[in-house]
């Protein structure tokens, strides 16, 4: 068996033992031996106390230093007229969509957003990647409440699960959700909307992906970012993406964006959907 090298610590405490032993036992008997060496043994797991707390602080500040978040970029949304993808029409004509459902003229709405854009100068932040950004504006539906519900042991039993695809290309896949009417004295109208734009790019690459070409074609004429998607809520920030939408963001072929998993991000969204369920 292969022995390990004393650490520095073991050894000064040893020798710091050995002093004491020596010391004493030339000058009293066994009750004064044991007396003489208490201080000693005392100093010796103080010093080890400190050394191993000295050699430990450098792993918690890197540490601390490595879990600091980094700071969601911005853009400025003046001057650019934003759009509304044909994805996001669900919202409106789909009444089996599980998430928020819009009220009103398609239009309409789309014309309103652009003017507050522009005249409160709003920013777009950054989204889940380089062709997706956010621009979170106050809610101006009638009606609309956040999409989603925290999971409490009171509402537990009211949850709602099955397979399910956004669009009849996808893969349908497994998810959970309230019914809205089950859990309707538990919601309060949305503080804000947060509307999720891809750049005309993503979407080209994307449409050409689901009908099996390998032609992307981009039209200089559409606009630059448009609105694939509204989530209605309280918060003036991104909610995390559901684990399964970031699963199905990996395949392009099966309507996903063809984006890689980013692990912390994935955990970060478990750690939130956990506790949380749509509401439709």
């Amino acid at each position: 068996m292969q022995r390990r090298p004393l650490g520095v610590q073991t050894t000064v405490c040893i020798l710091v033992l050995l002093a004491a032993c020596l010391s004493a036992i030339s000058a009293s008997p066994r009750a004064a031996f044991l007396s003489s060496l208490r201080p000693h043994v005392a100093a010796s797991h103080a010093f080890a106390r400190r050394s191993a707390a000295a050699l430990r602080r450098p792993v918690r500040m890197a540490a601390a230093a490595g879990a600091s978040a980094a700071a969601v970029k911005t853009f400025s949304a003046r001057g650019i007229s934003l759009g509304l993808d044909a994805f996001a029409y669900r919202q409106w004509d789909d009444p089996s969509y599980k998430g928020t459902r819009m009220k009103g003229d398609k239009q309409e709405f789309i014309d309103k957003v652009n003017e507050l854009v522009q005249q409160n100068d709003l920013t777009m932040t950054e989204g889940y990647a380089p062709f997706c950004r956010h621009i979170f504006v106050g809610n101006i539906v009638d009606g609309v409440v956040p999409g989603t519900l925290a999971i409490t042991d009171a509402n537990r039993h009211l949850l709602r699960s099955g397979y399910s695809a956004r669009r009849p290309e996808e893969l349908p896949v497994l998810s959970r959700w309230f019914r809205a009417g089950d859990v309707k004295g538990l919601l309060r109208p949305a503080k804000f909307l947060d509307l999720i734009l891809y750049s005309r790019e993503q979407i080209a690459k994307e449409k050409a992906a689901m009908d099996k070409t390998d032609e992307v074609t981009i039209d200089e004429k559409d606009p630059l970012w448009s609105v694939i998607s509204i989530k209605a809520q309280d918060e003036a920030f991104e909610l995390p993406m559901a684990p399964i939408t970031m699963m199905r963001n990996t395949l392009i072929g099966e309507g996903g964006s063809g984006v890689p998993i980013d692990r912390e991000a994935y955990m970060k969204s478990v750690e939130y959907w956990q506790n949380h369920a749509v509401v439709q």
